[in-house]
């Protein structure tokens, strides 16, 4: 890539970086903040210290993995922002400051992930293919409902999104990109506990698959300790099972989604020799693996045992690599467009992403954003 393409991606990418942060913070202005995102600031951040943070003692919190608070705290203490003390314990509370200022880390990252995931593939030389990953995102329910909330869980989308794209890269050259995989292994570690799941995984895909030195494994594993740390430091009952699991599990991955992928791994299986990506099913086949283990876990008859219920945020960890594996397809798709019946298969599914039932509940949710607005 010539110094005039890199001036040009980078200026690209920098302007559709500040458009979506401008729709985020148009969806925040007038959205009220909630009772998690007000517990959050009222008692983790304005009572806690940086050290308390790190130390993982955050209180009446049950993440106490320190990297979201760390941020959100220090954006509050760069803006000045104090937090409204009279709270009185309201379900919805307006504060213009707050709903940008508290938002604003998730704001970033979830404009952020929907940047990356057109330029990794642009990158790749694979511009239609990062075109596809975009409408993909930003199609999907898990990008909308975090897009504007002060809660974690968009900064665990993006090192997410970030882990699945290295690992992708990896796997299709054979070759593991083991310092960059070692950053994001521990910046995930210093986000939740299930990082512990998605470390493991790749660590153990990469291993199977011969893709490193065993001598390097342990440099890929090394943040687990930390994990550990926190997640006995802090208070993380196990979730409750109330409903319905995989109402909850199909909003992360939606139906075709999964669709797409079975009838992919259907030709894989058929002509191995033709996918030289296709060992990120055995990735993907780990972390659905993983979401198994959390429905399993949280099964419960007795609803008055301590613990939040299981909800759909407990899947967004899936979302980010099943768009980078279904980006991938589409890639290959493009590639041997002489399969007339995958190709067909393909276009169709892919058109349905968009307008069945992922985007369906997708445009709900913004019709609800558009209720707070108007």
């Amino acid at each position: 890539m010539n110094f005039k393409s890199r001036i040009f991606l980078i200026v690209t990418g920098t302007a559709l970086f500040l458009i979506l942060s401008g729709i985020g913070l148009f969806l925040s202005i007038n959205k009220p903040l909630w009772t998690d995102e007000i517990h959050t600031a009222d008692i983790a951040l304005v009572e806690c210290s940086y050290g308390q943070i790190i130390k993982g003692v955050v209180s009446g919190e049950a993440n106490n993995f320190p990297l979201y608070y760390l941020i959100q705290k220090a954006v509050m203490d760069i803006t000045g922002y104090e937090f409204i003390q009279d709270w009185r314990g309201e379900h919805f509370l307006f504060d213009p400051a707050g709903q940008i200022i508290l938002r604003l880390p998730s704001i970033l990252f979830i404009s952020l992930t929907l940047t990356l995931v057109l330029f990794i593939f642009i990158i790749s030389k694979q511009p239609l293919t990062g075109v596809a990953g975009f409408l993909l995102t930003l199609s999907s329910y898990m990008t909308w409902a975090y897009w504007a909330e002060a809660r974690p869980y968009a900064l665990w989308y993006c090192l997410t999104l970030l882990h699945a794209a290295l690992l992708w890269k990896s796997f299709s050259e054979k070759k593991l990109k083991i310092a960059p995989l070692t950053i994001i292994h521990w910046l995930l570690a210093l986000t939740s506990i299930l990082s512990l799941a998605q470390i493991l995984t790749a660590a153990a895909t990469a291993a199977i698959l011969k893709k490193a030195d065993w001598k390097k494994i342990p440099v890929l594993i090394s943040p687990i300790p930390v994990i550990l740390f926190y997640h006995f430091k802090g208070f993380s009952p196990r979730p409750i099972l109330t409903g319905n699991a995989l109402e909850l599990l199909l909003i992360a991955v939606p139906p075709e989604w999964l669709l797409i992928l079975l009838i992919n791994l259907a030709f894989i299986l058929r002509k191995p020799a033709s996918r030289p990506d296709q060992t990120f099913y055995l990735l993907l086949a780990g972390m659905f693996f993983t979401a198994a283990a959390i429905i399993f876990m949280s099964f419960s008859n007795d609803i008055s045992r301590q613990g939040a219920l299981l909800h759909y945020r407990h899947f967004i960890f899936l979302t980010p690599y099943v768009i980078i594996s279904l980006g991938s397809i589409f890639n290959n798709w493009w590639k041997n467009r002489s399969n007339g019946l995958l190709s067909s298969s393909n276009i169709i599914l892919f058109l349905l992403t968009l307008t069945t039932i992922n985007g369906t509940r997708t445009l709900l949710l913004l019709y609800e954003h558009i209720i707070f607005i108007f």
